[in-house]
């Protein structure tokens, strides 16, 4: 890190000092030249050492009681919408319907592979494997 020229299309990563491509930094529309002052793999390894942290202050951040008002109004305001054009178009409210049928179908699918692998990974944990098989001793 230091002194050393950076050529043009490259950039300092502000994290490990690194003289990389534009390429290496992720794109952002506020920063003057348009990229992140990490480098991609800096952004990653702080996400992954911090990633309990971060995801602790979003939980945080969505149970205020300021978001949780938000949420319930957009949700009251998105159902009158619907069902004001569920009264308006009939096939509206019958591609609703189906979209909803779609949904929960692919989520009782999905939980139904789920506990099948669960059960399938229990089963092979529940195999006893002969102590012959095992043993040190008969590796050799």
């Amino acid at each position: 890190m230091g002194t050393e020229h950076v050529t043009e299309g490259c950039k300092r990563c502000a994290r490990c000092g690194e003289v990389l491509p534009f390429a290496a930094f992720a794109k952002l529309s506020a920063a003057l030249d348009g990229r992140q002052g990490w480098c991609k793999q800096c952004f990653v390894a702080y996400r992954s050492e911090h990633r309990a942290e971060l995801t602790a202050k979003a939980k945080r951040h969505s149970q205020t009681p300021e978001r949780v008002e938000y949420r319930r109004a957009y949700c009251r305001a998105r159902a009158a919408i619907d069902r004001a054009k569920a009264e308006a178009d009939p096939q509206f409210a019958e591609q609703r319907r189906a979209k909803w049928r779609e949904h929960a179908r692919r989520r009782a699918e999905r939980i139904r592979l789920r506990r099948a692998a669960e059960k399938a990974a229990a089963a092979l944990q529940s195999i006893a494997i002969p102590n012959h098989l095992t043993s040190a001793e008969n590796e050799s």
